[in-house]
């Protein structure tokens, strides 16, 4: 446990998990006087303009995809030059567009812009600091793709020139020295309550971006695991019972401030999708779907299509699918 470290470890984690934190708060306050959500919120929620800030209700939806999908995903990944990551933040933004498109009955006829936030796994700059075997958990710090809010995401652009574009902007903002002043400045100007009011109040609906994304990457750990199992009828004997780990999914709920939607990834020998989110319970399960239907295309995006045209190929494939169900 934590105690069993020494002095320095214990002032050096906590100084990185301070930071985690923060940034969540700074990451907020950035964005909560600019947000206007992209798609319509759950009825329920309401603007925050009262402390304490209430409780804002969020939903769930999970689903698998397929082993060959994601076996293509990655080596058409590597033939680009990029991690999954790049199509994947472009694939979101696309799969919120299409969700506009269908409950407002008109597309995008310029750059699609939209607030995407990306979190960032800090748990390798904390490893060291722990025992891999006594700690499990997830640390983050967030940061936005600031060229799909500000410019948009051109349709006939390449797709892998935005694919890689957007995970080379990641990666600036993740070693960027912006990322620590901002968690800085927003730790020493929120000391009262009274200021979380006039910082959030105009977040509609409690949303400061339209998705955020949080790609884990390869699982981690080992998928099988070996225990011990009493025999039937007797407590002496054991024998032992391999357990297959199946499906991994990783979920968080949304705090008053947060995002409309929350995408999760995660990888084993499929992908394992996760969404948290705040509309209401049909639009939800319609973003689920599209999620999965755009990341698992990956691997059938060539070098040359448009952003535009890969869009409208998944999408379509995505519509006969559904009309032969």
């Amino acid at each position: 446990m934590l105690e069993r470290t020494s002095t320095s470890r214990r002032s050096a984690l906590g100084r990185v998990l301070r930071s985690v934190v923060v940034s969540a708060i700074s990451f907020a306050i950035a964005h909560s006087k600019k947000a206007t959500p992209l798609l319509p919120l759950e009825p329920s929620q309401i603007k925050l303009d009262r402390v304490p800030l209430p409780r804002n209700a969020c939903a769930f939806a999970f689903a698998n995809g397929n082993a060959q999908n994601l076996s293509a995903a990655v080596e058409r990944c590597h033939q680009e030059k990029v991690t999954l990551h790049g199509p994947i933040s472009v694939l979101i933004a696309l799969a919120l567009a299409e969700a506009k498109r269908r409950s407002q009955g008109e597309g995008e006829r310029g750059p699609i812009r939209m607030a995407v936030d990306v979190d960032y796994n800090l748990r390798g700059a904390v490893e060291p600091l722990l025992n891999r075997n006594e700690h499990v958990g997830l640390l983050i710090g967030i940061g936005t793709i600031k060229e799909f809010s500000e410019q948009g995401l051109e349709l006939s652009g390449n797709f892998w020139d935005a694919a890689r574009a957007a995970k080379a902007q990641t990666d600036a903002t993740r070693t960027s020295l912006a990322f620590d002043l901002t968690m800085a400045v927003a730790d020493n100007g929120l000391d009262t309550p009274e200021k979380n009011v006039r910082l959030f109040g105009n977040a509609e609906g409690g949303v400061i971006s339209d998705v955020n994304i949080l790609n884990i990457g390869r699982y981690p750990f080992p998928l099988e695991h070996t225990c011990m199992i009493d025999s039937e009828g007797s407590t002496a004997a054991q024998h032992r019972r391999s357990v297959k780990v199946q499906e991994v999914h990783l979920v968080n709920s949304m705090p008053s401030v947060a995002p409309s939607m929350a995408a999760y990834f995660i990888a084993t020998t499929r992908m394992h999708y996760a969404i948290a989110h705040k509309f209401e319970t049909e639009l939800g399960c319609q973003m689920m779907q599209l999620v999965v239907a755009t990341i698992e295309s990956i691997g059938t995006i060539d070098a040359e299509e448009t952003v535009g045209q890969g869009s409208h190929r998944v999408f379509d494939n995505f519509n006969a699918e559904a009309g032969r169900q």
